[in-house]
């Protein structure tokens, strides 16, 4: 049936890594951020965030596989890091520091001093280098059928950009990881889960 086809063409994708040409294409779109601090806002080529639509073949085969590979995931993840892993909420970030600001106005005798201090990196997904984030995932253990699956996507993938009814022409993806593919927050998390485990104590 039309599954075990679906099924046997992605066996094909994993060994080979080479992808059909009608399931490396992406179409972006870019959405204005919010300004800070309940400033309007921006419409600056900076402050768009490029978000792009792969092909519904592709985000079929990374929702699944990423769903599969949950366990290999957790086994990597640092213990101190939140976010862009299973059962590891963002939150729960606030919440610890919320019960730590806490315990400093109760108890300033016992609690060390407490502080902190918000970060956003700019453009973190379009800029992190795709060749050294799948080098790190084959570094850790990752499965090499899903690797070879990925490099093969990334070296063909082709996108547009759509912005009010108009598309571009087409062009060649050469750096970064896209923002709306299954994969893209785990495999960029990867550099900062090399970096707590290498300091870890």
């Amino acid at each position: 049936g039309f599954y075990d086809r679906l099924a046997e063409l992605y066996n094909v994708i994993e060994r080979t890594g080479q992808w059909p040409a009608a399931l490396v294409q992406g179409r972006k779109a870019l959405i204005p951020k919010p300004g800070d601090g309940g400033d309007p806002v921006s419409y600056k080529a900076l402050d768009q965030r490029p978000l792009t639509v792969l092909t519904l073949g592709y985000r079929l085969w990374a929702g699944a596989r990423l769903q599969q590979i949950n366990g290999w995931i957790e086994s990597r993840v640092h213990p101190g890091l939140r976010g862009g892993a299973p059962n590891r909420e963002v939150n729960d970030v606030w919440f610890e520091m919320a019960l730590r600001v806490e315990r400093a106005l109760l108890h300033p005798e016992e609690s060390a001093a407490v502080a902190g201090m918000p970060m956003d990196l700019q453009k973190a997904f379009d800029l992190c280098p795709t060749d050294i984030t799948l080098q790190l995932l084959e570094h850790m253990g990752f499965p090499p059928q899903l690797g070879r699956a990925l490099r093969g996507f990334y070296k063909d993938v082709r996108c547009v950009f759509a912005h009010l009814g108009v598309v571009g022409e087409s062009f060649q993806k050469t750096a970064g990881l896209f923002q709306g593919c299954p994969w893209s927050m785990m495999a960029m998390d990867h550099g900062t889960w090399t970096m707590a485990m290498h300091h870890r104590p």
